[in-house]
């Protein structure tokens, strides 16, 4: 009776991987390219910084030497320690369209990063606003130009992509391909009408929108989420809009040790505990099947018990999965995770398993 109770639940584990892969995942490959936008509008783009003096000389010209013609930059340094200000002021001497904001507001206004992008939004003069971070860098200099020009119509707002730069070590490779997966899911849930996050490393909105939904204020108690939070609550199937031109992409430098990941992680699902029911139904599914599948079909195949079938559905669910995986790496310039695919599949089901119950009882309280 127990063995077949596991093969049910196995069977129907897979047809619901499958489902993802088929349904979900692969919406990304056939989405509708943007069209150029007979509008210019004029952008300012925030970053907050706190010490990130050697970034900023690294990646700030960058920013500033895009193409596009409308573009000003406001930097706010919150309350660094280190030598942040001086960097800045040697770099706005030769350009003219770069505005330093010094942060005082206290954490305890509002928390994290929020108090700090907040004050740069209020500095803004712009409508169109582009969101990055300090130690990230846009891999061309049309990354502002195209983002723009994806307001077009009722939309509000523009989710981007920003991969992890390719280091040596699993680590790396564990990270980058998390980053893709999780890009798979807000691109696709974006794309079927139901957006729930972006990143803030790239990603553009209106400053009427952050207006009209009091910003940060109904998400203030939490550290994190300044991006994602922000989606859930302006988000709608009609004002939001998925660029995934390469060009646009903003790259952003990898955490160096499993430490620093396991913290990211946590961030992330501190956040993610305060997603919509629906939103988090549907990403634990994705986790829960996938385990239910690997570990029930490996249980199952120890005990040699149906092994036809359970072989039949692991290698159809592996093929599916894998050659989707591959047609959105290829897009996400990520196409080395290719051939890892399986072990960094299974290196993230046990990276979650493992960490899951620490990270669910962990509680940032700062951004930096």
């Amino acid at each position: 009776m127990i063995p077949k109770i596991v093969l049910g639940l196995f069977v129907i584990s897979t047809l619901i991987q499958i489902g993802y892969w088929l349904f979900m995942f692969l919406k990304i490959t056939f989405r509708e390219p943007s069209q150029p936008s007979k509008e210019s509008n004029k952008v300012t783009t925030i970053i907050c910084a706190r010490n990130e003096s050697q970034n900023l000389q690294k990646n700030l010209h960058r920013i500033l030497n895009q193409n596009y013609h409308s573009h000003h930059l406001i930097l706010v340094n919150d309350n660094s320690t280190d030598t942040t200000h001086d960097v800045l002021l040697n770099i706005q001497e030769n350009h003219k369209t770069f505005t330093i904001v010094n942060a005082n507001k206290s954490s305890s206004e509002l928390p994290g990063k929020k108090a700090a992008l907040t004050l740069g939004i209020e500095k803004a003069d712009t409508e169109v606003l582009l969101m990055t971070d300090a130690d990230c860098y846009p891999v061309s200099e049309d990354w502002v130009e195209i983002m723009q020009r994806q307001f077009q119509g009722q939309t509000e707002i523009v989710i981007g992509f920003s991969p992890y730069e390719k280091k040596k070590g699993w680590l790396n490779k564990l990270i980058r391909f998390d980053t893709v997966l999780i890009a798979m899911q807000y691109f696709s849930l974006a794309l079927a009408g139901i957006p729930y996050m972006g990143v803030g490393r790239n990603i553009a909105y209106k400053k009427s929108l952050f207006k009209r939904v009091g910003g940060f204020e109904k998400h203030r108690s939490i550290a994190s989420g300044d991006d994602d939070l922000f989606i859930q609550q302006a988000a709608t199937a009609i004002n939001t809009k998925v660029c995934l031109e390469q060009e646009s992409f903003v790259v952003s430098e990898p955490k160096k040790s499993w430490r620093e990941y396991f913290t990211q992680k946590a961030r992330h699902v501190t956040t993610g505990k305060t997603y919509k029911k629906y939103h988090q139904i549907i990403l634990a599914m994705f986790l829960i099947s996938l385990f239910v599948h690997l570990i029930g079909g490996i249980g199952l195949l120890t005990q040699l018990l149906f092994i036809r079938v359970v072989t039949t559905c692991m290698i159809v669910r592996m093929l599916i999965a894998w050659g989707i995986f591959s047609k959105i790496s290829k897009l996400l310039k990520s196409e080395d995770l290719i051939k890892w695919f399986p072990l960094l599949e299974t290196s993230y089901l046990l990276f979650n398993i493992i960490l899951t119950p620490t990270l669910l009882t962990f509680k940032p309280t700062k951004w930096k």
